[in-house]
Parts: C-alpha cells; sequence; structure tokens
C-alpha cells in the first residue's frame, strides 16, 4: 500500500497543464469542411529533470491538435504559456456551434493529463 501511494504521490504533480482560450476570433473557417481554434496551455514541469510535451486528441479522425513553433521542452520548475491550434471537421459543431474536445498531454516520463476543449465553429 506504500508503494502504490508514493507512485500516486510521484506522478500526480509530474506536471500541471492548464488550457486557455486565445484572445481574438472564437474560430477560423479554414476551407468548406474544416475550421479551427486557437488556445494557449500552460505548462508546468514539477518533476526534477527536463521534459518534453507531446499534445495528442482521443478522435483524430475528426479533430486534430498541435503545438504552434516547437514541441514544448522545460527545465525542472519552469512555466511556459504555449500556443495550441485545433483543426476540426464542421460537422462537430453544425448543430449547436460547439463540441467538446478532448486533448491528451504526455510528458517524457509518460505522465498524462487530459484536457478538455469547447471547441467553437459554425452552425
Amino acid at each position: 500500500a506504500a508503494t502504490l501511494f508514493l507512485v500516486v504521490l510521484s506522478t500526480k504533480f509530474a506536471f500541471d497543464a492548464r488550457l486557455l482560450r486565445s484572445p481574438g476570433a472564437p474560430y477560423t473557417i479554414l476551407d468548406t469542411k474544416q475550421s479551427q481554434n486557437n488556445f494557449k496551455i500552460r505548462l508546468v514541469n514539477r518533476s526534477q529533470h527536463e521534459q518534453v510535451y507531446q499534445l495528442r486528441t482521443d478522435s483524430a479522425d475528426q479533430l486534430q491538435a498541435e503545438w504552434v513553433g516547437d514541441v514544448p521542452r522545460l527545465k525542472p520548475g519552469e512555466t511556459k504559456v504555449v500556443p495550441v491550434s485545433v483543426r476540426f471537421d464542421n460537422r462537430l459543431t453544425i448543430q449547436k456551434g460547439v463540441s467538446d474536445a478532448k486533448l491528451l498531454i504526455e510528458d517524457s516520463d509518460g505522465t498524462r493529463r487530459n484536457l478538455t476543449a469547447k471547441i467553437l465553429g459554425p452552425r
């Protein structure tokens, strides 16, 4: 039981990730089938060594998320606000103008954080 507690404690605080909507237009229509939302993710490396962070979605067939610029690399204790673009099929928002998107961030050690983004798009 003590080992399990240490594993949970060591992975629980490996990094923080907080999703922020970028200022400006809520969405951009890219073509007749796709739109894009822009976000920023505030990353805090709470581990004892440098980490590189990967970004994925749970539904790659309907939406893609990517870092804008370089893949984030943070030193221990470092904080960065990193821009992210999320492209999606317009069918995701066609009825209500909004949909949830699950974003997965993973560090070099395999620690994961799941974030939910409210995707805004054409109705």
